[in-house]
């Protein structure tokens, strides 16, 4: 459990984990398969960390823990953040591409751009039934994705980001252990305005009202908690090399962490007003010379629609970064 719950606090998924572990052979005490929600249900069970639970209340149990509480709370942080799976289009989910889930928005309505498939090809598109979107942003997803980590890796590699990393660190972890202390006092006052209740010193409507608030801020922080927990994918890279490896041997949950925690959102515009959007080889002696171009060879058509695919995307992409 203690390598289960390291991988996940470093970006890795429940499938991934649970994939590993029956390749490997390893078994749970009962002698079964591991499944997601097998380890999903292992790592929020109080008992990892030596405790048992009664009546909401933890205790203290016979057993040695097998991970830290503060590792417990983060783990508990990421696997109930109720953002984790967003559906797409075409039935699957986007976050099966590293940059779906959320992360890639329409620059004209702010909803979230979904995942849908066109003639075997995968794209990122502002659909009006799934989100209720405008519908008036596509883009293809391959390319963007091998531009936007190319701009990722670049920075990096530069000794500015390096140092503000080690900054942000620092701030992320004051700021998580100022959010759980604000999240553990509200907890014990919704427990107090029960308990009010109860007793008969408020209300049933006054209990109900504040009970609500409540659970809307807390649930507000567990958000922001979420958030900050992402950033852990960012311990294990310290150069663009370290990023480079980690972007090559993760799966896709490690990989949209990753990103997520260097990019607040990406916004995508439609296709710039007067850029074709398909370019032709020239091929034709007649029409290069009336043009007052050359023939192309198929090596210099490509790096022409490589050229023009990164102008558009250049024009189109608005990154707001994190880091």
């Amino acid at each position: 459990m203690q390598e289960a719950a390291q991988r996940l606090l470093t970006g890795e998924s429940l499938y991934a984990v649970a994939n590993d572990f029956n390749e490997r052979g390893l078994l749970t005490s009962r002698g079964s398969h591991w499944r997601s929600q097998t380890i999903r249900k292992a790592m929020l069970s109080p008992s990892i960390v030596g405790k048992r639970e009664h009546g909401g209340v933890l205790y203290d149990g016979q057993w040695e823990p097998l991970i830290s509480e503060t590792a417990w709370t983060k783990l508990r942080e990421l696997l109930t953040d109720t953002s984790r799976k967003f559906g797409a289009a075409d039935g699957s989910y986007s976050g099966k591409r590293p940059l779906g889930g959320g992360l890639t928005v329409c620059a004209d309505c702010g909803k979230p751009l979904v995942s849908a498939r066109y003639r075997d090809a995968i794209r990122l598109v502002c659909h009006k039934q799934a989100t209720g979107g405008c519908g008036g942003v596509t883009i293809t997803y391959d390319q963007y994705e091998h531009w936007l980590v190319e701009l990722v890796m670049a920075r990096i590699d530069g000794v500015r980001w390096r140092a503000e990393n080690a900054r942000t660190a620092a701030k992320v972890d004051t700021r998580a252990d100022r959010l759980r202390t604000d999240r553990k006092m509200l907890q014990e006052e919704r427990r107090r305005v029960v308990r009010s209740f109860e007793v008969g010193v408020r209300s049933e409507s006054e209990m109900v009202r504040r009970v609500g608030e409540i659970d809307a801020e807390v649930r507000s922080i567990d958000g922001q908690l979420s958030a900050l927990v992402t950033d852990a994918v960012l311990d294990e890279v310290a150069t663009a090399d370290d990023a480079r490896r980690l972007w090559r041997e993760a799966d896709t949950t490690k990989r949209r962490r990753f990103l997520a925690a260097m990019i607040e959102t990406v916004h995508v515009h439609k296709w710039p007003e007067g850029m074709p959007t398909k370019l032709t080889r020239r091929t034709s002696e007649r029409m290069a010379a009336r043009r007052g171009e050359k023939i192309e060879t198929e090596a210099q058509f490509a790096k022409r629609r490589d050229q023009h695919a990164r102008e558009a995307l250049r024009q189109r992409v608005c990154i707001r970064w994190r880091r």
